[in-house]
């Protein structure tokens, strides 16, 4: 494919993608949805299967989920059970020079894998803070954030080396890409 027309596609997907990558990042967090972390638990969760509550004054009645409606909105969880992980791996094509689309585009990828520590301390590199107050916040990493950081490495080295060398060097990260014994988390 010409490059041009890759990238006009890639610019013209990536809302959608950036998008996507939060939806799996919020559809996989450990903690409760909303911004406080007290809603529901359990996978998936955040989407009524119940039409009346996709009624708002804001969306004209014509527009409004019918009962009809149900299966599509009943059928949305196994689409996405079965597309997730693709999606997720689809949205690293956005990795690249610019930190913070790079960041949101790994956001569901890391979450979905079991890292919200990496998700979250990338962003906050693209937001400009240091790695000291990043880790006074959220900590080291953990055995689950290198092996993230082992699947991410060769999209990362190769598209964006500034975030690549971050992982690396964060507090706490074991994984380290020339090792031999490593070559399995890739």
């Amino acid at each position: 494919m010409p490059e041009k027309v890759r990238r006009g596609l890639c610019e013209g997907f990536e809302e959608t993608q950036l998008f996507l990558s939060h939806v799996i990042h919020c559809a996989n967090l450990g903690y409760g949805t909303g911004c406080d972390g007290t809603g529901p638990r359990g996978k998936y969760r955040g989407l009524s299967t119940r039409i009346s509550d996709h009624h708002y004054s804001w969306i004209p009645k014509d527009e409004w989920l019918r009962d009809e409606d149900r299966f599509v909105v009943l059928g949305l969880k196994g689409w996405f059970s079965e597309n997730c992980a693709s999606l997720a791996e689809n949205c690293l094509a956005l990795v690249g020079p610019d930190p913070t689309v790079s960041a949101y585009a790994i956001e569901g990828f890391a979450t979905l894998k079991g890292s919200e520590r990496v998700s979250s301390s990338v962003q906050m590199l693209a937001d400009g803070e240091s790695i000291g107050f990043i880790q006074q916040e959220l900590g080291d990493y953990d055995t689950r954030d290198s092996h993230v950081v082992g699947l991410l490495y060769p999209t990362l080295q190769q598209r964006s080396p500034s975030i690549a060398a971050f992982v690396l060097d964060y507090p706490g990260c074991t994984y380290v890409p020339e090792h031999s014994g490593q070559k399995g988390l890739v």
